[in-house]
């Protein structure tokens, strides 16, 4: 059988030569796969089988992985393809952006990037209050909730004294009674 051609991104190994009944098996580089069957054999007529032309194609990791607490965002990728790679934006209430991780040959993406990459929530009620002075405060995964203090209403993150008089107007009048100096008590 004629000698056969490597591809690109990998090399036919033929052992025991490209006479008739050899097999020749293709080996690509890492990142890179047969694209259809790896092997070819030599058959009678000094022809090869038809798998001759196997090429090999890049490997692509797919879908970005999900992290726990918000670390859903893998933005600026090169590509999902094998070297290419995508820079961590946690959500919105984390911290940690920046993290990169690679596709590697597997496909995969790297494992030791992927376990590195952690977003952390952001304890708003520490770093920047966001409520309201007469409002409480309080942190929650990826966010906060504010409510106003006693005494005061609005959403939290504004809150306005309770209007004059409010507290009163449950309460019954007093009794009139007119003292020996006259005035009323």
């Amino acid at each position: 059988c004629p000698t056969l051609s490597n591809p690109a991104t990998g090399s036919w190994s033929c052992p025991g030569g490209v006479t008739y009944g050899e097999t020749c098996d293709l080996t690509c580089d890492p990142g890179y796969d047969p694209d259809g069957t790896d092997s070819t054999v030599c058959e009678d007529g000094s022809t090869w089988d038809g798998n001759e032309n196997t090429d090999c194609a890049i490997q692509d990791c797919g879908t970005t992985p999900d992290l726990p607490n918000g670390g859903d965002s893998w933005d600026s990728c090169t590509t999902t393809e094998f070297g290419g790679q995508c820079t961590l934006n946690c959500g919105d209430g984390y911290s940690g952006d920046g993290a990169i991780i690679t596709c590697v040959d597997g496909p995969q993406w790297d494992p030791t990037e992927v376990s590195a990459a952690t977003c952390s929530n952001i304890d708003e009620c520490v770093t920047a209050p966001p409520c309201d002075v007469n409002a409480q405060c309080t942190d929650t995964e990826g966010s906060y909730t504010c409510q106003c203090n006693a005494g005061y209403t609005g959403n939290g993150i504004t809150c306005t004294p309770d209007g004059p008089g409010t507290d009163c107007l449950t309460a019954q009048p007093p009794a009139t009674v007119t003292g020996s100096d006259g005035w009323n008590t």
